[in-house]
């Protein structure tokens, strides 16, 4: 027999009354937390009367502890259903997740950034999966990851031996942008439009790329990659055996005379990267937005009136 059973071995349970006296909490407190934020999930009586076990005192007072540390009560169940959310270092997880709804941007990039410089993949994958279920994509990419690569690359040139740290995140979001769009290739309609990116050199014009694909409506398009091994003299060929409808060209290398050349004999739209300052007043091809979202939607608009 245990503390939480009787002389007959059954598991001890008590009323909402006495678990109040307990814990200190209103019973009218306990119904709410199990009504309104399902905290807590009594057993019932044949006449509908609450009764609580010994593991639903230690809930109640994992929700008083968080509580203490200003969490919301209904931030509660999500902090308690983590897998590590035992209670001694339940105070830790409540400092996350304040921290989380105070500013997310920094704390998902100070996060990011102690993955990166433990080489931990594993946490990286799971904060990057965590911060993309919350919000879009296109605001990730804005908010955190091109800051922090931008602030990787720069901290790279000034001093190299630190360069592992950004290969180590170039390699991260090339293999998780990359599965993206691959698994949305998958899941195509029958008619569909075909997207290809021509990237070059730079490895930000690599993630840059990688994240367009993944902002576009990839439910529409099928998308390609191809990077620097082939240049320019190569696309004509891939446009004459391919049906391909929009070519993105995000290589800082390309010739802007080609491309002209290029959309004057293939029936195909094509999108200049920002960076060419030298275009002006394209005819045959677009300069492509240099925010992704206003870049995702120049794309879209003009693939459903081509």
């Amino acid at each position: 027999m245990t503390q939480d059973q009787d002389p007959n071995g059954d598991i001890l349970l008590f009323p909402i009354g006495t678990i109040s006296e307990k814990t200190g909490v209103k019973t009218v407190t306990l119904r709410a937390w199990e009504r309104r934020y399902g905290l807590l999930k009594p057993q019932r009586t044949p006449k509908g009367h609450r009764l609580y076990s010994m593991d639903d005192i230690e809930h109640v007072k994992q929700v008083l502890q968080l509580l203490e540390q200003g969490i919301p009560v209904n931030r509660v169940r999500a902090i308690l259903d983590q897998p590590d959310a035992a209670s001694t270092n339940l105070i830790s997880i409540a400092n996350d997740s304040r921290a989380k709804e105070e500013d997310p941007w920094r704390y998902f990039t100070e996060h990011f950034t102690e993955c990166i410089r433990a080489l931990d993949s594993r946490s990286l994958d799971r904060a990057f999966n965590e911060i993309t279920s919350s919000y879009s994509l296109d605001l990730v990419a804005r908010k955190l990851v091109m800051p922090l690569y931008g602030e990787l690359q720069k901290n790279n040139s000034i001093f190299p031996v630190m360069g592992a740290e950004q290969a180590f995140f170039h390699e991260f979001l090339q293999a998780k942008l990359g599965a993206s769009y691959l698994r949305n290739n998958q899941n195509l309609p029958r008619t569909h439009k075909s997207l290809v990116f021509k990237t070059g050199h730079q490895p930000l014009e690599v993630i840059r790329a990688l994240l367009l694909a993944n902002i576009v409506d990839t439910h529409e398009y099928e998308v390609n990659f191809i990077n620097h091994i082939a240049d320019m003299n190569a696309l004509p060929l891939i446009l004459q055996r391919n049906s391909i409808d929009a070519l993105i060209l995000m290589d800082a290398q390309i010739d802007l005379a080609q491309i002209d050349i290029l959309s004057q004999n293939h029936d195909v739209s094509i999108f200049v990267a920002h960076e060419h300052d030298a275009i002006e007043e394209p005819v045959n091809y677009y300069k492509l937005e240099q925010d992704f979202s206003k870049a995702s939607s120049q794309i879209n608009k003009q693939l459903s009136t081509s």
